[in-house]
């Protein structure tokens, strides 16, 4: 954008933030054309992620026997050759480890008595007499 020469400063001042102004647009236009290209491409990257999911799903649901990879050799996992139930026998042992020692007791009613009467008593200030407050070991 040029202007021609003149004396006045306000007119070449003016002229050169429209001129600034004009290239930030071009600019700012130019990045946000690139961005949605990128978004473009992005989109089509996931469309063709499912896509593959669902041929990959389809192939397994019509042969199932057929390697994923045809390139690599059919290896036997540990865990299939082991015995089916040993997982569970595992997570059955963990969970049966992890309920001994966090699981509580329900208190009887004879501790239950026993405990409130301790507690009476040491609001009372009195002390409680040998084994009364004495619950579980």
């Amino acid at each position: 954008m040029g202007t021609e020469r003149t004396v006045h400063p306000g007119v070449a001042i003016a002229a050169g933030l429209g001129a600034g102004a004009e290239s930030y647009l071009h600019t700012r236009s130019s990045q946000a054309k690139t961005a949605e290209e990128q978004q473009r491409a992005k989109g089509l990257e996931i469309a063709n992620q499912i896509g593959a999911l669902k041929v990959k799903a389809a192939k397994d649901y019509l042969d199932p026997t057929a390697p994923v990879n045809p390139y690599a050799p059919a290896v036997a996992s540990s865990l299939a050759s082991a015995k089916p139930d040993a997982a569970q026998a595992t997570a059955d042992g963990i969970e049966q480890m992890y309920r001994n020692k966090y699981q509580t007791t329900p208190w009887t009613p004879d501790e239950q008595a026993a405990m409130k009467k301790a507690a009476a008593l040491q609001c009372s200030g009195e002390r409680p007499a040998r084994g009364a407050g004495e619950g579980r070991t």
